[in-house]
């Protein structure tokens, strides 16, 4: 997880209500740094279409992810605009032939019943440990793979708002 934290600049002489906002935001700092045993980095700089951006501190880990989605996002901003809408309208058709091909099923995965209910597998998970009214599932083998019959599910649907 990436925590970034923007700290406004601050002039000397302060103003009792600044000085207050100041410690705070340095005692959050040292906090930072008590609970990380990475080293936190100082006014790291990227560069995001041509224009420089300063952030005022971030761990030294999520620096380096910053620089790789950054080199990443500008890579695909320099290439022709015409490509990157064209691979985007064969990505929605890939992503539309995709949720068209689940919703003819009759039984489905927990990656698909994700993408066809909006509830994620975690979710999931906590329906079907539920004592009362469980998600319905099947599973052959214990830890194996989770499979839902779409009539099962649609009917646990409908029971739930009742």
């Amino acid at each position: 997880m990436i925590a970034i934290f923007f700290i406004k600049q601050y002039n000397f002489p302060m103003k009792k209500s600044e000085q207050e906002e100041y410690y705070k935001h340095l005692k959050a700092l040292k906090t930072l740094k008590n609970t990380t045993d990475e080293e936190i980095v100082h006014n790291p700089n990227f560069i995001l279409n041509n224009q420089q951006l300063t952030l005022d501190f971030l761990s030294s880990s999520d620096e380096k992810h910053l620089k790789k989605i950054f080199k990443i996002i500008n890579k695909l901003l320099k290439s022709n605009s015409e490509n990157i809408v064209e691979n985007f309208s064969d990505f929605k058709q890939s992503i539309a032939e995709e949720i068209i091909a689940i919703q003819t099923k009759d039984y489905i995965t927990v990656k698909e019943f994700a993408i066809k209910y909006n509830i994620s597998k975690d979710s999931q998970q906590v329906y079907r440990g539920r004592l009362h009214d469980p998600l319905p599932y099947h599973q052959k083998v214990p830890r194996g793979k989770i499979v839902y019959v779409v009539k099962e599910v649609e009917q646990w649907f409908d029971n739930q708002h009742k």
